[in-house]
């Protein structure tokens, strides 16, 4: 992986997360982009970007987008962590996603590559 992002597959002391309620989807685009605003609290916030500082951030950026491709200039790293994924899950995004379809599909859980971007 020379050009692409750190992957860190060692095990980190990720915070625990507590669980959500009411949460809410701003759409970016359709409802095939969105966020979910406030789903990690500023403490939990903090304890993520301590934890993904530890890993060491690798460059990504781009000579200029080619054809379907955004500029990018960014630091980013790829921690695949199934324990981390269904923590996320659980912890009230499978009840979000309950009433959300994409192409007639229902979300089961989270994928296990989780990305940090700074």
């Amino acid at each position: 992986m020379a050009d692409r992002a750190k992957q860190s597959d060692k095990a980190l002391n990720w915070p625990e997360i507590k669980p959500k309620a009411n949460l809410t989807a701003n759409k970016l685009k359709g409802i095939h982009l969105f966020t979910v605003p406030e789903f990690l609290t500023p403490p939990e916030c903090e304890a993520f970007i301590k934890n993904a500082e530890t890993c060491g951030f690798v460059h990504q950026g781009s000579l200029g987008p080619t054809r379907g491709e955004a500029f990018r200039d960014n630091d980013r790293i790829s921690v695949h962590d199934a324990i981390l994924a269904e923590k996320l899950w659980k912890s009230g995004l499978s009840n979000f996603f309950l009433d959300i379809r994409v192409r007639g599909k229902a979300a089961v859980g989270l994928n296990p590559n989780i990305r940090f971007y700074k």
